[in-house]
This record gives C-alpha cells, structure tokens and sequence, in this order.
C-alpha cells in the first residue's frame, strides 16, 4: 500500500496543526484544516454546546481531514458535527450535522438533519464563519425538534 493511500485516524485535533498550510492561488482560497476545525468548536461555544471527543481522518499526505466532533447537546443525546476539508481541490468544503453525521474518506458527507457545502473561491476563509453559524442552528432546532419529538413519546399513553 504507498504512503498516498494510508488512513491515519486520530481522536485528538493537535495532529491538524502539525500539517502543512495550502497554497492558496488566485482562483482558490484554501483554509487550513486547523482553522475549520477551530471555527467549528468557536460557533459550537457560541450555542452553548459541551465538546465531547473528536475523530480526526487525514489522508493523501495531510491534503484531506475528515472530522467529526461529539457534544453533549441535549438531555444526555450527543449532537454530531461533521467536516470535510481538502488542499487538493478535489471537493468543497462542507459542513454536516443531527444526531447521525457520516463522514467518508471518499469524500462522501452527510449530516441527518443538514449538509452545507462552500467551494474554495475568493472570499471562502472569510465566508464559513456564516456557512457554520447557519449549520448550527439548523442542526441543533432541527436536533431540539426530533428530541421533543422522543421525549413526548416517552410519556404519550399506549391504547389497545
């Protein structure tokens, strides 16, 4: 197997700041894998979400991430959020969330309750910051709603 296609699965996020910054072109606005991670666990603060533990996927040499961070959401249900991040211009950024996110080194993504995506063009390090605060908070009203959901069923009576 070469080097090109090893999988290195980590559960902490220190390993994104060991890798090396993109290029960034006049076409293409690469954002360091670091800096999507850490604005994802800045907005996640800002809706007042318990870090829980990460799963951090680099491949293809440090030029694709895959995340997914756990929180202590609500009533004890974790709430998932998933990233997708590449250097090498084989896919948009993205940005998934709800109670069951799939993310894939074959660049696949999904979030249960949203997906967002944002090419690499001008403006895009400047731009995500909105593209995750609009993630989040479809993702937790839309997690909120589904576990009201679960709690009225908790406590609705069984008829025969």
């Amino acid at each position: 197997m070469s080097l090109r296609s090893k999988h290195h699965v980590y559960p902490d996020a220190a390993i994104l700041r060991t890798l090396p910054s993109p290029i960034s072109t006049e076409t293409y606005c690469g954002i360091h894998h670091n800096k999507v991670y850490e604005l994802a666990r800045e907005v996640s603060q800002e809706f007042s979400l318990n870090h829980m533990r990460d799963r951090i996927e680099v491949t293809h040499q440090g030029q694709r991430a895959y995340m997914v961070l756990f929180f202590e959401a609500f009533a004890g249900h974790p709430l998932s959020i998933g990233l997708r991040s590449t250097y090498d211009k084989s896919a948009s950024l993205a940005i998934a969330g709800g109670a069951s996110v799939d993310v894939c080194s074959n660049q696949s993504i999904h979030g249960s309750d949203i997906t967002l995506f944002r090419k690499h063009t001008k403006n895009a390090d400047k731009e995500i910051g909105d593209l995750f605060r609009n993630a989040f908070t479809a993702s937790t009203a839309k997690y909120e709603e589904n576990l009201q959901w679960l709690l009225d069923l908790k406590t609705m009576e069984v008829t025969q």
